[in-house]
C-alpha cells in the first residue's frame, strides 16, 4: 500500500492510502484535480487542491504541488521539491530535488532547475534555461530563454536577465535569441558559421566594406551573449 497527501478546499492535507492506480485516479477526480495519462506520483507526495498533472509527468517522493499548480506533460518534479500555488511547470521541464518554486512562478519548456534551487514568487524562467545547484532567483525576476545560471548564483528581486537582442542594422535586421544561432536578414546560422562566412555573404548581398564591418560587430556581440553564464 502506498501513501499520498491530497489537499482539500480548506487547504488541509489529508493522507490517502491506495493499492491500485485506479483508486488514486478516482480520488483525484473527486477533488477536482486533473491527472494525465501515464503520470506517476511518488510516495508521500502532496498534491494541492485543483492542481493539474500532465501526461507522462513525474512527481517525486515527498514532493509538494501547490493549489491550482500546473505540471505540464513530460515535466519532472524531483524528490522533496516544492511547487507553489498557481505555479506552472512547462513541458519537458525538470525541477531538481529539494528545489522550491514560488507561487505564480513559471518555468519554461525544457528548462532545467538544479537541486536545492529557490525560485521566487512570480518569477519566470525562460525556455531551455539552466539554473545551477543551490542558486536563488528572486521574486518577479525574469530569466530569458537559453540562459545559464551557475551553481550558488543569486539573482535579486525584479531582475530581468537579457540574453538576446534585436538590432535594426543599416542593411538588415539582426536577431539573437539564444541557442548560439544568429539571424541576419533571411539568413539563419550559428555564430561559428557567421564568423567564417559573413564577408562572403555580405559581398553577395551588395554590402559595402563599412557595412560588412558593422555586421561583424553584431556577430561579435552575439558571441558575447552566447557565452553569458552567471
Amino acid at each position: 500500500m502506498k501513501t499520498i497527501f491530497l489537499q482539500d478546499e480548506n487547504y488541509v492535507y489529508t493522507e490517502f492510502k491506495y493499492t491500485s492506480f485506479d483508486e488514486i485516479i478516482n480520488e483525484i477526480t473527486s477533488r477536482k484535480m486533473e491527472f494525465g495519462d501515464h503520470a506517476t506520483i511518488g510516495d508521500h507526495a502532496k498534491i494541492g487542491y485543483s492542481a493539474t498533472i500532465g501526461d507522462h509527468a513525474k512527481i517525486g517522493y515527498s514532493a509538494t504541488i501547490g493549489d491550482h499548480a500546473t505540471i505540464v506533460d513530460l515535466a519532472t518534479i524531483g524528490n522533496h521539491a516544492k511547487i507553489g500555488n498557481h505555479a506552472t511547470i512547462s513541458d519537458h521541464a525538470t525541477i531538481g530535488n529539494h528545489a522550491t518554486i514560488g507561487n505564480h512562478a513559471k518555468i519554461g519548456n525544457h528548462a532545467k532547475i538544479g537541486d536545492h534551487v529557490k525560485i521566487g514568487n512570480h518569477a519566470k524562467i525562460g525556455y531551455s534555461s539552466k539554473i545551477g545547484y543551490h542558486a536563488t532567483i528572486g521574486n518577479h525576476a525574469k530569466i530569458g530563454n537559453h540562459a545559464k545560471i551557475g551553481d550558488h548564483a543569486k539573482i535579486g528581486n525584479d531582475v530581468k536577465l537579457i540574453i538576446g537582442f534585436y538590432i535594426s542594422g543599416t542593411n538588415h535586421t539582426v536577431t539573437y535569441t539564444g541557442n548560439n544561432t544568429l539571424s541576419i536578414g533571411c539568413y539563419n546560422k550559428t555564430i561559428e558559421e557567421w564568423e567564417v562566412e559573413f564577408k562572403e555573404i555580405g559581398k553577395n548581398n551588395n554590402y559595402s566594406e563599412s557595412n560588412i564591418l558593422e555586421y561583424e560587430k553584431y556577430i561579435l556581440l552575439a558571441k558575447q551573449f552566447a557565452n553569458i553564464e552567471i
